[in-house]
């Protein structure tokens, strides 16, 4: 069996890009370093990483990104979400849409199901939730409208690699900004606990 690789999609760009409810908090800057940790980590546990930005200012087109995935065993593009009431407070991940003609689908739901579980039990967040979502356009040119309306998930698609959207909570809830904040003080033990009972199946 061959060396696994993954590849990491720090969701936005920039250093303050979706300013949270807790001062200091940017989605930006905040998914940038947990791909580095998550990096780090999973190199030491013998994956190979790639990541789709090479610096926080580097902005490729999101199926470009979605795409850099070919040859890997799985994409993550890492986000915090946001939504009109600070009471939400649960995990988001969104995966493929159904597909007859190939199994990769089934694969990034089965997955999402997994990210989206652990991420609800390694933050203590209340829940977690699970979807996906057709674009309004025939991206593929198939003549059906079967396609994902996220860019980065329709790169990742395209390049035959299950992947995943894993929103780490909302940053409009202060519990959860509060939580991502402190990840970078305690981050080693935090996203060890998120990882290694992902990493073991792939």
């Amino acid at each position: 069996m061959g060396k696994k690789r993954i590849c990491l999609d720090p969701g936005h760009y920039g250093e303050k890009y979706n300013a949270g409810v807790v001062s200091g908090y940017y989605e930006s800057a905040t998914v940038w370093k947990l791909t580095q940790y998550e990096k780090e980590y999973l190199e030491q546990m013998g994956i190979e990483v790639l990541v789709t930005r090479s610096n926080i200012n580097e902005n490729p087109d999101l199926t470009a990104r979605g795409k850099m995935a070919a040859g890997c065993d799985l994409f993550v593009s890492n986000h915090t979400n946001a939504c009109g009431t600070e009471a939400v407070n649960r995990a988001v991940a969104i995966h493929f849409t159904d597909r007859n003609e190939t199994l990769v689908d089934d694969q990034s739901r089965e997955f999402a199901a997994q990210i989206a579980k652990v991420i609800q039990n390694t933050m203590g967040v209340d829940g977690y939730q699970i979807y996906s979502r057709l674009s309004d356009n025939d991206r593929d040119g198939n003549g059906k409208k079967d396609d994902n309306y996220y860019g980065v998930l329709n790169g990742s698609f395209l390049a035959g690699v299950p992947g995943v959207i894993a929103e780490h909570s909302f940053h409009t809830n202060t519990e959860a900004c509060r939580w991502m904040i402190a990840i970078f003080v305690s981050w080693r033990r935090r996203v060890q606990n998120a990882w290694h009972p992902l990493w073991v199946h792939l």
